[in-house]
């Protein structure tokens, strides 16, 4: 027994402490010790730096299924000739963290190898965290791999900072097939582009982009997409240029001036763009158009969908069905479409869940002999309530919703109607909202309010409605009369006397039997 538990302990030691062993730390405060960390890293390994350090020597690469980190640790790595490259990742797993920035002065900060093949054992990762920063003409390429072939299954996680000249983040173009690099810029990411045409976030080729809430993406345009899939679930993206423009190029962006531009490539890929918040500035906010002139059928396969956010130009012609583009103090605001007007404003109708766009809320006054018969029952339904006057019904009106051609069946939901009342029928104490039904009797009673000079009442269906007002009858006090205190006396002495006329007759009975 007792071997058997030293046998458990050096197992759990092991287990324990086997990890640490294997993971190494290796320290740069030279290119040439960089160099080397990078060369003679295992899976597991952390780089760490211990000084700046001045890259002039060959490409930096993290390859081979190679799993490492790279801790910047405070310091920097600048590359300066273009000859020369920073750290590319092709086949392998970097996470670069740590407080510090890698910088390259003409040419890319970093950049990422697809892998070649889609069978690849291990495809390129590169994930970059909150405190690193890029610097460069380009802060991040991505590219297809060595021979050309593809970039298979990359990924990209970016919670970091880019300041570049020319572009932020890019995709190549030559990159066409499914399964193509997939980009998550992360909440806190900050991606500036400063040029005059610069692109924040450029993708040229096929891959699928995500823009998470709490990011801010800012060029001469924020982002353009010619291929693929980009997804703006948040963030601030900002076109900076003061004039749109868009020009065909079959190598490089087209457009500035746009917080989204969506403009097919030369490839003829499908592009898709659904845009679900943030907020999109720019000379125009989302530009879509055939600026490299492809064929119909081409940009047909172009689509860009608009369900939330905050726009400074207007986007309702890419708003999907049940949602609507308000103006909102200047700025055009996304949302579900919950809410219906009547033509003259008058009425309005919110439901508690999305309604089609093409919808529209038919409002009917009722004719002068159909108001008069509902008042009738009105008057009959309060007459005997002492505790309300000056009943009235002041509205009657038909409310439905229609598609243009019928009545659309709006019946077991939760809606909120109010209707504006004029002035004169606002001095009520209390309102109510009776339901007409088809026979013309009130069939419900509904509680109801006066807000901002509108009865606001809920309903589950519509159908014929009429408002009524009445006032607070004033309690009625019945005067108390005191009976007169001399009858009081009378009374008493009365019945004193009689009292003692019945007890003497007693008194004189019993001494009689005696």
């Amino acid at each position: 027994m007792k071997k058997r538990f030293k046998l458990l302990f050096l197992v759990a030691v092991l287990t324990l402490f086997v990890p640490n062993v294997m993971a190494a730390e290796k320290t740069a405060s030279t290119d040439a010790e960089l160099m080397d960390a990078f060369n003679t890293a295992v899976t597991g390994d952390t780089i760490k730096l211990t000084d700046n350090i001045e890259h002039t020597g060959g490409k930096i690469l993290v390859g081979d299924g190679k799993d490492i980190t790279l801790d910047l640790n405070g310091y920097n790595i600048v590359t300066k000739t273009k000859n020369d490259r920073s750290i590319t990742v092709y086949n392998g797993i970097l996470t670069i963290k740590g407080k510090g920035t890698i910088k390259h002065e003409t040419h890319n900060a970093l950049n990422v190898w697809g892998s070649d093949k889609q069978t690849s054992k291990i495809y390129s990762k590169l994930n970059v965290e909150k405190d690193v920063t890029l610097e460069g003409n380009t802060g991040l390429a991505i590219f297809r791999g060595n021979n050309d072939e593809g970039a298979y299954g990359t990924e990209v996680n970016f919670a970091g900072k880019i300041n570049a000249k020319s572009l932020g983040i890019t995709t190549n173009g030559l990159i066409k097939h499914a399964n193509g690099p997939v980009v998550n810029i992360k909440n806190g990411a900050s991606i500036t582009a400063t040029g005059a045409d610069s692109v924040a976030v450029y993708e040229a080729g096929n891959g699928i982009y995500n823009i998470e809430a709490g990011t801010t993406i800012t060029g001469a345009t924020a982002a353009e997409v010619r291929a693929g899939i980009l997804n703006v679930k948040g963030g601030i993206l900002t076109g900076t240029a003061k004039k749109l423009s868009s020009v065909p190029n079959g190598d490089g962006a087209t457009t500035v001036g746009a917080g989204i531009a969506v403009v097919q490539h030369t490839t003829q890929l499908p592009i898709t763009v659904n845009v679900l918040g943030g907020t999109i500035k720019g000379a125009e906010a989302l530009y879509v158009n055939n600026t490299q002139g492809n064929s119909a059928a081409d940009w047909a396969k172009v689509k860009a969908v608009v369900t939330g956010g905050t726009f400074n130009t207007d986007v309702t012609k890419y708003v999907a069905d049940k949602y609507v583009a308000k103006l909102v103090n200047g700025q055009y605001v996304v949302e579900e479409n919950k809410t219906i007007e009547s033509t003259d404003k008058k009425v309005k109708f919110e439901s508690d869940k999305a309604l089609d766009n093409d919808l529209k809320l038919e409002v009917i006054a009722k004719n002068e002999e159909e108001v008069k018969k509902v008042t009738e029952k009105v008057d009959e339904a309060y007459k005997e309530n002492k505790e309300v006057k000056d009943v009235k019904l002041i509205e009657l009106y038909d409310i439905n919703v229609t598609d243009g051609i019928q009545v659309y069946p709006m019946e077991n939901g939760k809606f909120t109607i109010s209707i504006a009342l004029e002035d004169s029928d606002k001095k009520y104490d209390n309102y109510k909202v009776v339901y007409i039904d088809n026979q013309g009797n009130i069939s419900e009673t509904l509680d109801a309010k006066l807000v901002d000079g509108k009865i606001v009442f809920e309903t589950t269906h519509l159908s014929v409605y009429g408002i009524i007002g009445y006032n607070n009858a004033t309690a009625q006090t019945t005067p108390v009369t005191n009976p007169n205190t001399g009858d009081n006396l009378s009374m008493i002495i009365i019945l004193g006397g009689l009292s003692l006329l019945t007890i003497g007759m007693s008194v004189r009975k019993l001494n009689k039997n005696n």
